[in-house]
């Protein structure tokens, strides 16, 4: 072939689209592949989606907790029923009665509404009473009940038994400057006493007096009758209350 000739040309140009080929499948390649990455990163937020909430919550409601201060402190709070049975703080002080005693004596008991709900009312129920020599002391003869009182019997005098008054006040930092409350249940009269037997219950409904955090006292007044039988001495008398305070 002659050089110049068509023949001889046909290798010079396959040689110049070699070269010019080359270059270009390899921007087809780079673009390829910017491609599926970008269609890549589109399709994992049509397939997967979601949401976040850092702000759920419940509360729980408000209860009433009675807590009791003599010699020493109770709270309703300590058992998971909110009724706590194994109080054992002395109401009555560990007091001493003779009968002759001027007046009667007084014990002083603080209640507080520790919880956050207001009470409805506030109950006394006396549970049982019972009675024994004091420990160490063994009568010779038939040691009488206090918590009742008895007629004389033959060469037995009559039995009086513990006398005792309750009330209940609040408003003051103590019994003393407190307003005692109205209700005839609770305060029946300055000379007005009973016997443990015959106390019976009482509920207090002024709510105001109960609410949340709010402090009230009850004052026990206690003696032996002037009269009392001398077999009632050195005896000890245990009286079991239950206190309750409710609300809605």
């Amino acid at each position: 072939v002659r050089p110049g000739g068509r023949r001889g040309a046909e290798p010079d140009r396959r040689r110049a689209l070699s070269r010019s080929g080359a270059p270009l499948w390899g921007a087809g390649a780079v673009a390829a592949v910017v491609m599926v990455v970008g269609v890549n990163g589109s399709l994992a937020s049509w397939i997967q989606a979601e949401v976040a909430n850092g702000t759920n919550s419940v509360a729980s409601r408000t209860a009433v907790i009675l807590k009791q201060d003599a010699q020493g402190s109770c709270s309703s709070g300590e058992q998971a029923s909110n009724q706590n049975s194994t109080c054992t703080n002395d109401l009555f002080g560990s007091l001493v009665l003779s009968p002759l005693d001027a007046s009667a004596k007084t014990y002083d008991v603080k209640f507080t509404n520790i919880g956050s709900a207001g009470g409805t009312s506030f109950t006394l129920t006396p549970v049982s009473c019972t009675t024994q020599p004091v420990a160490g002391f063994t009568p010779t003869y038939t040691a009488p009940s206090l918590c009742t009182a008895t007629a004389a019997a033959g060469s037995t005098p009559a039995v009086y038994g513990v006398q005792v008054r309750m009330n209940c006040a609040s408003g003051g930092t103590s019994y003393g400057d407190s307003t005692p409350w109205s209700d005839t249940a609770w305060n029946p009269g300055p000379d007005t006493f009973r016997t443990l037997d015959s106390f019976g219950t009482r509920t207090y409904t002024n709510t105001g007096h109960l609410a949340a955090g709010a402090t009230w006292w009850c004052r026990f007044w206690l003696k032996l009758d002037a009269n009392e039988s001398p077999y009632a001495q050195n005896l000890a008398v245990t009286e079991t209350f239950r206190w309750t305070l409710a609300t809605t």
